[in-house]
């Protein structure tokens, strides 16, 4: 550990801290533009490749609202530092895959390692920080998440260009090497508490069971029918998750304090938050599908389309989070949802013979949004409570994004797999190239799970405009200003 001024350390944090979400946010996005060639390599349908990244945020979810705990009580550099040894170690155990099931299961390891890192980042910058300076450095923290989203797609595209789907992996260990030295020299050991209270086994158990139970669920329902699965699935589902709320009633350090979702700024913010991350999953899993299949560009083309996205966050995301510590965050929460839907839209009218201008747009305004909203949305659920639980708040974030894009990716790449089978059925008396046959049945599907997802985005911009209002941080500005 090195020895420097708070003034000084608090910036350190936002570099090492964002060294671990740059790791990890580089993972999902330099993994999704292979989605169509680990279809191809392993002969799998879309439905079962887009189980490569919902596996890895089924389990980073399910565990970080209970390690979130475990850091406030154990110590959130153990728990951060172990993160990232785990996801090292998970970078190079997928690149010896041999098979869709390895490289599921590797990527599941890799995801422990992701929901520690995640569990209590947040916590480890805003507990850095003085409460006026809150919403700065989450938005820092979020142009570090656009910084490893945007250059996903341009590296790996690159990387596919040249080299095959595992070099998507190990080319990448480096950057985690470097990240986990940083942890352990960087991050102060945090203070030992005088009284060490139970974790609580039970209830992190029944959250686990439940989440994944819903997701596979979620999964295999439009699929399967009316099966033995789905039957077991939802009993396991309905009754982990009743069980859960249950025991969260009667224990003194429960894993989640139901009695947050009370208040209601805490409860929509959060809410918004969810459906979101649900619409965002379209990015995820249909643009690479879109440029890939339905227009028939290479990964090296694909990716810098793809990278205009997230790049919006580099500006957009650190703007918003200096506004929230100064504005009504429900105002700039609400218009850069209402930016991302019109964004949608562009890319909803997208078919064979769109522009890569018109497809730019569509990206840049939907990732502007995203970005905008994102800072002060984040600010009002870090500020629900005080710091000495801010290791379980800090894990709420995560689980809501990674539970957002998992149950997004879910039905998007579902409902995608279905229409793009029914499309092709539809057309085949009536394109007789069979290359144009696949491409139309594509961009149809596509189309279809675009529109259920600006479904999502319209239902949080209502949410997110009907929850109240909250003072600023009294260590703020002696204004009149409100965070809402």
């Amino acid at each position: 550990m090195i020895k420097v001024s708070d003034q000084l350390y608090k910036w350190l944090i936002v570099a090492t801290v964002g060294a671990g979400i740059l790791t990890s946010t580089l993972d999902g996005s330099i993994v999704n533009i292979a989605y169509p060639i680990l279809a191809d390599v392993f002969n799998i349908k879309a439905s079962t490749v887009l189980w490569v990244t919902v596996s890895y945020l089924i389990v980073s979810a399910a565990i970080a609202l209970p390690l979130g705990s475990v850091g406030d009580l154990i110590g959130r550099k153990r728990l951060f530092v172990g993160g990232f040894l785990i996801f090292t170690i998970g970078l190079g155990l997928v690149t010896a895959s041999q098979t869709i099931g390895q490289l599921i299961g590797f990527r599941i390891f890799q995801g422990i390692g992701q929901g520690m890192m995640l569990a209590i980042s947040n916590a480890l910058i805003v507990s850095a920080f003085p409460d006026h300076e809150r919403g700065r450095a989450l938005g820092i923290n979020g142009a570090m998440v656009g910084i490893g989203l945007a250059s996903g797609p341009v590296i790996g595209g690159f990387i596919l260009e040249f080299l095959d789907w595992r070099a998507l992996f190990w080319t990448r260990l480096p950057v985690g090497i470097v990240g986990l030295l940083m942890a352990l020299i960087v991050l102060r050991p945090d203070t030992p508490q005088e009284e060490r209270r139970p974790f609580d086994y039970k209830g992190a158990i029944l959250l686990m069971l439940g989440l994944s139970s819903l997701l596979l669920l979620i999964n295999r329902a439009p699929i399967d029918g009316i099966s033995p699965l789905i039957i077991v699935l939802f009993i396991s589902t309905v009754t982990n998750l009743s069980l859960f709320f249950f025991v969260e009633q009667r224990i003194d350090l429960p894993i989640f304090d139901f009695r947050l979702l009370k208040q209601r700024i805490f409860a929509m913010a959060v809410t918004s938050s969810m459906l979101h991350f649900i619409a965002q999953a379209a990015f995820l899993f249909l643009m690479p599908f879109y440029l890939l299949q339905g227009l028939g560009l290479r990964p090296i083309e694909a990716g810098p389309i793809l990278m205009t996205l997230q790049i919006t966050r580099l500006i957009c995301s650190p703007l918003s989070g200096f506004l929230s510590d100064r504005f009504q965050s429900r105002t700039i929460s609400t218009l850069g949802l209402i930016v991302m839907a019109i964004g949608y839209v562009v890319l909803l009218n997208l078919d064979s013979d769109s522009s890569t201008p018109n497809i730019v747009i569509g990206l840049f305004l939907a990732g502007c949004g995203s970005a905008t909203f994102l800072p002060p949305n984040n600010n009002v659920i870090m500020g629900s409570v005080g710091r000495e639980r801010l290791g379980m708040v800090s894990a709420i974030i995560p689980v809501v994004r990674q539970v957002g894009l998992s149950l997004g990716i879910t039905i998007v790449g579902t409902i995608y797999t279905i229409r793009e089978t029914f499309h092709y059925d539809r057309l085949v008396p009536l394109v007789n190239d069979p290359i144009l046959l696949s491409e139309q049945a594509v961009i149809g599907g596509y189309f279809d799970g675009f529109v259920v997802a600006l479904l999502f985005v319209l239902t949080a911009i209502v949410i997110s405009a009907a929850r109240g209002k909250r003072p600023l941080p009294r260590d703020a500005f002696k204004t009149n200003n409100i965070v809402s």
